[in-house]
């Protein structure tokens, strides 16, 4: 399959074209028309989607036949994970290609051989064409399962992105109800590879899914542009000895047992310690999913507003540079009393409010107290041991 000049230009002439229009426009009037008008459609779905953030790179599949694939497909800046985890020379499944960013990441790390399985027709189409040009890819057509319990091969690694949708639509949370079934395949996967990696929803409970599987492994939880995009399950049977979270923020790591966070000791921060000059600290969104919650003042030398309010004080000398969060200097403490939230508007007009652990909603915060959303200033209404504050951080 080739591209004509003529398709190309449609595509740079018409990329920002209503596709409805488009559609009805110039429906069937060359044989190429709809797969060029559907790769417009995916364009403009995906944005910067498969820009590099660091580097400006783009990696956007010179032909994409389903929209619905760009939606589930991995950005690039987490596919960069994904590469990291691949060694020179590997030997790469990837059971779920779709749109093929993960593949494309893996087929660029130096020796790589990539076997990479599609099972829907137009999406494999696509596949190959983007991939013509890689003499270290192979693309299988079909179902991914029956190639894995055929082939006599044995791979370094095999990536898998199991569907995280049921019959019905709906978003399932638990890696027993992604399609397919990870848990059943397991042992056939490590019969066929010294390494697995399974890429799941950034909801799944970290706890239950390490149970499920049965199997020593790293928990991966990635961020990325202050969210927390997914968990990634590595299995590798020769040199992990027990199971183990890292939680990834921008270049901080941190690497936990959940044993180790089930004997850490959490110190709790008095009204004494929740003052101006102290510094606050806010776990980032994988920090809060990979919930080390005892560990974070035990690692740290930090001190927890309340058992429910994973926020965390620290002293009034040079803040934690490797805490993987947000930390800001407190420069105003204020006791949530009727009174005191009647007069705040008096001493801030605007500020940018988060509630934890507090019975309010930042927008009825902001609406009772007369305050507006936004300026220079972050403020966290929350519940300590003892009262419930707002803490104005610069």
């Amino acid at each position: 399959m080739q591209l004509s000049e003529q398709f190309i230009k449609f595509v740079a002439d018409h990329s920002k074209d209503d596709v409805v229009k488009l559609r009805l426009k110039y429906h069937g009037k060359e044989p190429w028309m709809d797969d060029a008008i559907t790769h417009i459609q995916s364009l403009q779905k995906a944005g910067r989607k498969f820009i590099d953030p660091s580097t400006g790179e783009d990696f956007t599949p010179r032909l994409m036949l389903m929209p619905l694939s760009v939606e589930q497909a991995t950005a690039v800046s987490i596919a960069r994970h994904h590469q990291a985890m691949v060694h020179e020379g590997d030997s790469v499944l990837d059971m779920t290609c779709g749109l093929g960013i993960d593949s494309l990441m893996f087929a660029q790390v130096k020796g790589v051989r990539l076997t990479t399985c599609e099972i829907n027709p137009v999406a494999a189409r696509a596949a190959r064409f983007n991939f013509a040009n890689f003499e270290n890819v192979t693309v299988i057509e079909g179902d991914s399962v029956q190639f894995l319990r055929d082939c006599q091969d044995r791979f370094n690694l095999i990536f898998i992105d199991p569907a995280r949708r049921d019959i019905n639509g709906g978003r399932v949370y638990n890696i027993r109800q992604c399609t397919p079934d990870v848990i059943e395949l397991l042992p056939l996967m490590m019969s066929k590879a010294d390494r697995i990696l399974i890429k799941l929803s950034p909801m799944i409970d970290i706890t239950q899914t390490i149970r499920d599987l049965g199997l020593p492994c790293k928990v991966f939880v990635v961020d990325d542009r202050h969210e927390c995009k997914e968990i990634l399950v590595e299995i590798d049977g020769n040199s992990t000895p027990h199971s183990s979270v890292i939680v990834i923020n921008g270049q901080k790591k941190l690497d936990f047992t959940p044993e180790e966070e089930k004997n850490a000791r959490c110190l709790f921060a008095g009204a004494d310690d929740i003052v101006p000059g102290r510094w606050l600290y806010e776990p980032s969104p994988a920090t809060m999913r990979g919930a080390p919650f005892n560990l974070l003042s035990d690692r740290f030398g930090l001190k927890k507003l309340h058992q429910n309010t994973h926020i965390y004080i620290g002293g009034d000398d040079s803040c934690e540079p490797s805490f993987p969060g947000t930390v800001r200097r407190i420069i105003d403490v204020v006791e949530l009393t009727s009174s005191n939230i009647r007069q705040l508007n008096k001493r801030y007009q605007q500020l940018n409010v988060a509630v934890r652990n507090y019975p309010s909603t930042p927008e009825n915060f902001l609406k009772k107290t007369g305050i507006r959303q936004g300026g220079n200033l972050k403020a966290f209404a929350v519940t300590t041991q003892s009262s419930r504050l707002l803490i104005i951080c610069e």
